[in-house]
């Protein structure tokens, strides 16, 4: 059976902006990713509030009990955040919900502020080893 984050999660898959960074009910201007993602797990019954940034979407998971530490296998729900980097720079974090686990020690994600222009909730595959914080939430 599927966790209830990545059900809820994959049905707003396609789910686009209307303007950059537009989501009507999600966002009106802010990066949306963690917006999302607050709003997928306000439906899984975690009592979280609006958070605009990835790292302060995982502080406040931490904060509130759902902690996994990063270097843990990952199950499929977890909350994982990695940094964005330019140019071996930090420019930015995000945040994405596990879905299952790909050959060559890779994972498919599910996230909002997706895609191949950051407009959409996508899939998308990536290295584990990018994962550098996760939570756990119920499922």
């Amino acid at each position: 059976m599927s966790h209830p984050l990545v059900a809820r999660a994959l049905a707003d898959l396609g789910l686009r902006e209307t303007a950059p960074n537009v989501v009507p009910g999600i966002s009106d201007g802010d990066a949306w990713c963690s917006l999302w993602l607050c709003a997928k797990l306000r439906d899984c019954g975690i009592a979280v509030p609006d958070i605009a940034g990835a790292r302060d979407l995982m502080i406040w998971l931490d904060a509130h009990g759902h902690d996994a530490r990063h270097d843990a296998p990952r199950l499929p729900g977890d909350v994982c955040y990695w940094d964005r980097m330019r140019d071996g720079v930090r420019i930015g974090g995000h945040v994405s919900v596990y879905v299952e686990a790909r050959p060559r020690k890779r994972g498919r994600f599910v996230a909002g502020n997706s895609g191949p222009r950051a407009d959409r909730v996508a899939l998308s595959v990536h290295p584990l080893a990018r994962v550098t914080g996760a939570a756990r939430v119920p499922g």
